[in-house]
């Protein structure tokens, strides 16, 4: 007795896959916008509202520590800097004097909770 009706493989496997393209496609159109914030994984709207496609390229520390001194952004770039670094600093300069000093050993680490690190 037969409890399943067979289906081609070709037919169930497009079946399949058209159900989950848009899907996936969506992920993978905003992958570089995922982080962890807390207890889910999220794509970070804050970074894109501000025009920054990459929360893991080491030039979206450069924008982010740039609209520092613009007023009306100031307060998000400043969050999304501590979002996405371990430091704490005051001023644009003192972001920009440790991005320069720093920017030969900054890398992104996802496991190491979405955040940019210095190599030793």
């Amino acid at each position: 007795m037969l409890w399943f009706q067979l289906t081609p493989e070709s037919n169930n496997t497009q079946r399949r896959a058209s159900t989950h393209t848009p899907i996936r496609e969506s992920i993978l159109d905003k992958s570089e916008l995922i982080y962890r914030d807390r207890s889910a994984y999220t794509i970070d709207t804050d970074l894109k509202s501000l025009g920054i496609e990459s929360n893991r390229k080491p030039e979206t520390l450069e924008k982010l520590i740039a609209l520092l001194r613009e007023k009306q952004k100031a307060a998000l770039a400043r969050k999304l800097l501590g979002r996405y670094t371990v430091e704490a600093f005051e001023t644009p300069r003192q972001w920009q004097v440790w991005l320069t000093n720093n920017r030969e050993r900054i890398y992104f680490s996802d496991v190491g909770g979405y955040k940019f690190r210095v190599a030793p």
